[in-house]
């Protein structure tokens, strides 16, 4: 059989008599269970125009329609959504984060169909899930940006059908065996997800430097991070005022935050006087009680505002243009357990109480 089929709905109608899989839309057992689905809404194929690439372009309105069908489920795609259960069952907290566990069945049996819809041996899926990499290999299965799990679920031959009755469930065709009701597009858009999601599970770890030299707050000049995610790890462009970083009145400065620098910021809250000093301490792993927040550290300079960050010249670990990181890594030890007061941050005697 071939990895990635290409097929044409067929214009035979199916009988009547036979019922169809809501997974795979082929003909069914007649002893098998079926459920019963009623549409309650309809698209109206208002116009279709064919663009200049050769996309066609349909206006639809959605109409009020009562329609029935009665579906069931195939030994094949029933077996297929056990193993998802089992997935599940061995991923459950990851499949918490998705959010309830049916949900996650259900995403997690639309990845799978998308593999065995292209002819993916089941044994040979299941391998990728329990390798050495099983869990980076189930987490990419139902991630929205890889789109393997949501083209299955746009191939499924119940989602033209229910909750809305689809224009593709209104040209559902097919000829009763399984898929037989994808156009080629569709069986192309599952073939883009499982060739993602191949590349993205052998994928690794590779330093991805920072577009302007460093980050603007610890200096570092790299983080690891997948070859797809690309600069896109660094985050957005920020603009801060020069003083907010502790550095003279040089206007705005342009630049990027490495992910933990961004996480501090986004605990904080926003850019304020404690931002900064938030940033090294919890790099520092400064731990605060609940009853304390964080100092306002005096004195304390990011890198950007630094000669290294005006030359972009990156740190060679985070916060190497601070010399008093090492007091900084003490006083955080020492601290951790009591409530900060404020602190006077300098090259010379590094982190100390301010004397009022």
């Amino acid at each position: 059989m071939s990895l990635f089929p290409r097929r044409e709905p067929r214009s035979r109608p199916a009988s009547r008599s036979r019922r169809r899989c809501r997974d795979c839309g082929g003909f069914i057992e007649a002893r098998t269970p079926t459920t019963k689905y009623i549409s309650t809404q309809a698209e109206l194929l208002l116009d279709s125009e064919k663009a200049g690439n050769g996309d066609v372009r349909e206006v639809k309105s959605m109409v009020d329609a009562n329609r029935t069908f009665i579906l069931g489920q195939c030994a094949t795609c029933r077996a297929v959504a056990d193993r998802a259960k089992h997935l599940v069952a061995e991923h459950e907290v990851f499949a918490l984060r998705l959010g309830t566990l049916s949900y996650a069945e259900d995403l997690f049996t639309s990845g799978l169909l998308a593999l065995d819809l292209l002819g993916v041996p089941a044994a040979t899926a299941d391998a990728a899930f329990t390798s050495a990499g099983a869990k980076k290999a189930v987490g990419l299965l139902v991630r929205g940006d890889v789109g393997l799990a949501h083209a299955g679920a746009d191939a499924r031959y119940l989602g033209r059908l229910y909750p809305i009755f689809t224009i593709r469930g209104q040209r559902q065709g097919g000829d009763g065996t399984r898929w037989s009701h994808l156009a080629s597009a569709e069986v192309d858009a599952v073939r883009e997800g499982y060739l993602a999601w191949q590349k993205l599970r052998v994928e690794r770890t590779q330093p991805i430097p920072a577009p302007e030299g460093g980050c603007m707050f610890c200096g570092i000049g790299a983080v690891m991070g997948l070859a797809s995610q690309g600069a896109s790890i660094w985050g957005n462009e920020r603009k801060i005022d020069s003083r907010t970083l502790g550095g003279p009145g040089l206007g705005t400065i342009t630049g990027h935050l490495c992910p933990v620098c961004r996480k501090s910021v986004e605990m904080a809250g926003a850019f304020g006087a404690q931002t900064l000093t938030r940033a090294l301490l919890d790099y520092v792993g400064y731990k605060r009680n609940v009853w304390a927040g964080y100092p306002e550290a005096e004195g304390l300079q990011a890198w950007a505002v630094t000669r290294r960050g005006r030359d972009g010249m990156a740190n060679p670990t985070p916060w190497a243009h601070e010399k008093a990181l090492a007091e900084a890594r003490r006083w955080a030890a020492s601290a951790s357990k009591t409530a900060p007061g404020a602190l006077v941050w300098d090259d010379e005697h590094g982190a100390r109480p301010a004397v009022a």
